[in-house]
């Protein structure tokens, strides 16, 4: 199994109120006062359990046996030289589409502190857009994209890369993912922390373009061979196109599942 979430990865899902917690592998406290808790590796024991007001178990590999537990699939792709490499051929049309659209129009610059005002204006522009944040009730996750490429800047996070994406002066979108690979079935693995797109009708199959650059750039610096991305896991849209726009390479089941140890 590959776990969407390592010690990289996990700083994707926190907010500004979050901080890690040393006492159980992969996990995090969401609020100051320890009371709620988020697990991302093992499930802990009932005895432990009931020491918080509230736990959430995030990408656990079995199911906890907890009412209310789900899982979804966490998707991985796999990432072969062609697409870095003139993409011929059928297999790779849809991508190449969109390079082809985007490539002499958008400029891109390495997420720092000259350029973070530009991304934190993008995502708050991204949440009123007509099919974005407020539409989907996605609030909380432009919260945690902020926390983020605040702390990639401010160097709080290490084995970042952030990217940020220019059209006609405008910040239109950002990308972070890990530059340090895990390693699976002997093909290095690297995670997509986050992304943001504006949702626009001028600015179709952009998406593709960021992610496909953003790939690239993990291809030419770090890797140079065949390698996974490791999406983490979703839901409807975002869910068929981590599916079908990019080759898959496995779908792994991961449980989630919150509740009130206690009781409410």
């Amino acid at each position: 199994m590959s776990n969407y979430v390592n010690n990289i990865s996990i700083h994707g899902l926190m907010n500004r109120f979050a901080f890690l917690n040393d006492k159980y592998p992969l996990s995090y406290y969401k609020v100051k006062n320890k009371s709620k808790v988020v697990i991302c590796k093992d499930k802990i024991s009932e005895e432990e359990e009931k020491k918080y007001k509230y736990i959430s178990y995030m990408y656990l590999d079995n199911d906890p046996g907890i009412k209310g537990a789900y899982f979804k699939n966490n998707v991985l792709s796999i990432i072969d030289s062609g697409f870095f490499n003139g993409m011929p051929g059928n297999k790779y049309r849809h991508i190449r589409h969109a390079v082809n659209c985007w490539k002499d129009k958008i400029s891109i610059g390495i997420l720092s502190k000259e350029n973070l005002d530009d991304v934190l204006e993008m995502i708050e522009k991204w949440k009123w857009d007509e099919n974005g944040g407020y539409k989907y009730h996605w609030q909380e996750h432009a919260g945690i994209d902020k926390t983020l490429v605040n702390k990639i800047c401010n160097k709080e996070v290490d084995d970042i890369l952030g990217l940020v994406f220019y059209y006609n002066d405008e910040c239109v979108a950002y990308s972070t993912i890990s530059i340090i690979p895990n390693i699976v079935d002997d093909i290095p693995e690297f995670h997509y922390v986050t992304r943001k797109v504006r949702i626009k009708k001028d600015l179709k199959h952009l998406t593709e373009f960021v992610d496909w650059k953003t790939f690239s750039i993990i291809y030419w610096m770090f890797c140079e061979k065949d390698f996974i991305i490791n999406w983490g896991a979703s839901d409807g849209g975002v869910y068929w196109y981590k599916t079908h726009k990019w080759p898959l390479y496995k779908l792994e089941p991961t449980w989630f599942v919150s509740f009130y140890p206690n009781g409410k």
